[in-house]
Formats: structure tokens, C-alpha cells, sequence
């Protein structure tokens, strides 16, 4: 069991304690899908894998959120960005955009010449390099950007 495995069982327990249905309810999600990925595998998750799956789960509330807000269901939006929050206390603080460029531009300065041909090399250079402190979305955004400049 992982850290951040452990530290999401302790939560869990206070939050049942502490009778907060709305932190238990999602606490409870998350440890399912963190068990049914373990089934999959036949193995226990390493803690990049447990973050990998936070961020799914912080994905789907995102969406989820936006969904609602446009079929005017802010109730359903409220839940779903509760629950996001409290998803996004497990997982490691996101890099600024500075941050973010500064790497891009160390990986973009390792090659001779680059053109958009070599988006996918560069994205993954990256992504290796950010340690899941990011969303391939916004990395994915800044390199267009610099290899279009």
C-alpha cells in the first residue's frame, strides 16, 4: 500500500467518523477504483499509479461539472465540484505555466532543429519530465505554441 493509499484510508475513516457523507461518499469512490485497477493488475499500484488514476477521476468531475452547468443542473454541478475538490487535495500541486515553459524549452533546446513534425517526440520528452504534475492538455497547448513560433 502506498502513502498516498494510507493517507486516503486514514481520511476515510475520519470522514466516517466524523459522519461528513459528502467527503466519505467520494472517498469511497476513489478507493474503488483504486481496488478495481489492483484487480486488473494482479498487483499493488505504485503511487505514480495511484495519482494517474486521480487524475481520471478528477477528469470525469470536471467534465461531469461542465455537463451539468450547460443543462443548466446546478445542484448535480455543486456535487460534481465537490467532489473535485476533494479529489484534488490527494494530488501533487500542479506546475505553473512558467514552470511548464521553462521545461519545454530545456527539451526543444536538446534538439538541433524542430518543426511541428516532432510534436510527438517532444510531448512525450516532456510528460517524462513533468512527473504527472501536469495535464497533457496544457502541455500539449505550450509546445504547439513555441514549435509554431
Amino acid at each position: 500500500m502506498t502513502e498516498l493509499e494510507k493517507k486516503l484510508e486514514e481520511d476515510l475513516i475520519k470522514a466516517l467518523k466524523e459522519k461528513n457523507t459528502d467527503r466519505l461518499g467520494t472517498l469511497r469512490l476513489i478507493k474503488n477504483a483504486l481496488k478495481n485497477e489492483a484487480k486488473v493488475k494482479r498487483e499493488e499500484l505504485t503511487n505514480d499509479e495511484v495519482i494517474k488514476i486521480l487524475k481520471k477521476e478528477a477528469k470525469k468531475r470536471k467534465e461531469a461539472s461542465l455537463a451539468y452547468e450547460q443543462g443548466n443542473r446546478l445542484e448535480l454541478k455543486n456535487k460534481e465540484d465537490l467532489e473535485l475538490n476533494i479529489i484534488l487535495e490527494y494530488l501533487p500541486e500542479e506546475l505553473s505555466d512558467q514552470e511548464l515553459s521553462k521545461m519545454i524549452d530545456e527539451v526543444l533546446s536538446k534538439h538541433d532543429q524542430v518543426s511541428r513534425q516532432d510534436f510527438g517526440t517532444i510531448m512525450k520528452e516532456v510528460m517524462a519530465i513533468t512527473n504527472g504534475q501536469v495535464d497533457g492538455s496544457r502541455v500539449s497547448g505550450l509546445v504547439k505554441e513555441k514549435l509554431s513560433s
